[in-house]
């Protein structure tokens, strides 16, 4: 009986609980703008070599 405690499941392995922020990011639609990688190193290094020359 002594391990009697840990038994179940937890409320991540159970089905009838759900992910709400999970959900309601998928239920949400976003500027197309916002699906473009920027990459942050070629930005940075443009915004240097403006400031520094």
């Amino acid at each position: 009986m002594s391990g009697g405690f840990f038994r179940g499941t937890s409320a991540d392995q159970d089905t009838r609980f759900s992910n709400k922020q999970a959900k309601l990011l998928r239920s949400q639609k976003f500027a197309p703008e916002l699906e473009y990688l920027v990459r942050l190193l070629s930005f940075l290094c443009h915004s240097f070599r403006l400031l520094y020359k």
